[in-house]
C-alpha cells in the first residue's frame, strides 16, 4: 500500500500500519468496477481475523489482474507472489500506473528498484515455480524477456499516470472486453439498471464540474484582466501627478533663478522643499507599481 511512516523513511508516521496510497488507489478502482457490475476482490475485502492468503483463494477463481504500480509495488514480496499466482492461473494482467518514482522514471526504473522482487524470484530458483517467477519479473520490466513477448504496457504509458487523466471509464471497457474474450461475460451479473443509471449520472456530474471549472476560470481571468485595467489606470494617473509636479518644480526654479530679491540660501531651500514634494510624487507612483504587481501576481496565482 506504500506506508508512508519512519519505517518507511519518512520524518513522521502519515499512515496507519498497512495503509497508505495505494490503499486508495484500490478502493478507487473497487468502486469504479462495483458500479459496472463487475464482480472484484481486493485484499480490502479481507475481514479482520482472517489471513491476507485468503486473497490467493479469491485470484484462482478470477480471469483479470489489475496491478496498481507505484514505487511501493514493486517493494512488496507479497505484491510479486500475488503477480506470480496469477501468471500461475493464466489470469489477464493489466498494469495500471499511478505513481513514478521520485525522479519521475516509471516505477522500479530505479538503481536497486525491484530488489525484493529479484530475491524473492532468486529464492525459487531450482523450484516449480522458477520458470513462472522468471516470467514475472520479464512481464514487470525486472529481467530482459529476449523479444519473447512478455513485457507488459502500463496504463497510461509514463510519464503519465491514471491521476493525471479520467482513464477510470475506459479500464472498465477495457476489463469487460477481457472478460467478454475469456467466455466469463455470460456470468457476469449485468449491472441493476439502478447502477447504470448512477454511472450515467456520474459521466454528467463529472461534466458538469469541468463545465463548472471552465466557467470560473473564464471569470477569474475577466477579473484579472479588469483588475489589471484598474492599477495600470492609477499608476498612469500617479505618473502624471508627478511629471506635472515635475514640470512646476522646473518652472518654478526658473522663476526664483531669475529673481534677485532672494537669496542664494533662500533659494537654495525653496528648491529643496519643492525637490520633497517631487520626491513624495515619484514615491507614490513606485508605491503604485508595487502595488499592481504584487496584485498581478496574487491574481495568476
Amino acid at each position: 500500500t506504500g506506508t508512508r511512516n519512519k519505517w518507511t523513511g519518512y520524518s513522521s508516521d502519515l499512515d496507519g500500519e498497512g495503509c497508505g496510497p495505494g490503499m486508495m488507489y484500490a478502493d478507487l478502482i473497487v468502486r469504479h468496477l462495483e458500479r459496472a457490475g463487475i464482480a472484484c476482490f481486493t485484499g480490502l475485502h479481507v475481514e479482520g481475523g482472517n489471513n491476507w492468503h485468503v486473497y490467493f483463494k479469491k485470484l484462482r477463481q478470477a480471469k483479470v489482474m489489475i496491478a496498481i504500480m507505484s514505487p511501493a509495488f514493486f517493494k512488496s514480496v507479497p505484491c510479486f507472489k500475488e503477480q506470480l499466482e496469477a501468471r500461475k492461473n493464466g489470469l489477464q494482467v493489466i498494469p495500471l500506473l499511478f505513481e513514478l518514482e521520485e525522479n519521475g522514471n516509471p516505477p522500479g526504473a530505479v538503481e536497486g528498484g525491484g530488489a525484493k522482487w529479484i530475491e524473492a524470484y532468486e529464492s525459487m530458483v531450482g523450484g516449480e515455480d522458477e520458470q513462472a517467477a522468471h516470467d514475472t519479473l520479464c512481464a514487470f520490466r525486472l529481467k530482459d524477456d529476449n523479444d519473447k513477448g512478455l513485457k507488459l504496457n502500463s496504463e497510461p504509458a509514463p510519464p503519465n499516470t491514471m491521476l493525471d487523466r479520467d482513464l477510470l471509464f475506459k479500464l472498465i471497457t477495457r476489463v469487460r472486453k477481457t472478460l467478454d474474450e475469456s467466455g466469463e461475460v455470460a456470468s457476469l451479473v449485468s449491472p441493476p439498471s439502478g447502477e447504470v443509471a448512477a454511472s450515467g449520472a456520474e459521466v454528467a456530474e463529472v461534466e458538469a464540474l469541468k463545465q463548472s471549472h471552465a466557467n470560473e476560470m473564464a471569470e477569474a481571468e475577466a477579473a484579472y484582466e479588469a483588475e489589471k485595467r484598474r492599477w495600470h489606470a492609477e499608476l498612469l494617473k500617479a505618473s502624471r501627478r508627478a511629471e506635472a509636479a515635475e514640470v512646476q518644480l522646473a518652472s518654478q526654479v526658473e522663476t526664483a533663478a531669475q529673481s534677485n530679491s532672494l537669496s542664494t540660501n533662500e533659494l537654495a531651500s525653496q528648491m529643496a522643499a519643492r525637490l520633497d514634494v517631487l520626491e513624495k510624487y515619484w514615491s507614490e507612483v513606485e508605491e503604485e507599481n508595487k502595488r499592481l504587481r504584487e496584485a498581478m501576481g496574487a491574481a495568476q496565482r
